[in-house]
């Protein structure tokens, strides 16, 4: 849940850059499969920016296992 809500920041902070501050309001997680000591990738992807509001999906997989997790977050933008 960590990775997937970094690499949602990061999407984040690449369309509005790392000035304007961004804090998670909300995270809803699917664990879809397990994995044990092996290496696995986060990707994010930001669905809308609102005046207040971002949000985003995020999917965590490794290339042995498939995707792992399934995340929906949404972002406070604190202007």
């Amino acid at each position: 849940m960590t990775a997937a809500d970094v690499a949602m920041w990061l999407a984040i902070a690449m369309r509005l850059g790392t000035v304007e501050r961004t804090v998670t309001v909300e995270m809803k997680t699917n664990f879809l499969r397990s994995l044990r000591r092996a290496p696995f990738l986060c990707r994010a992807r930001v669905l809308k920016i609102g005046r207040q509001l971002v949000y985003g999906t995020a999917e965590c997989f490794a290339p042995s296992a498939g995707i792992l997790t399934h995340h929906t977050l949404t972002y406070i933008r604190l202007v």
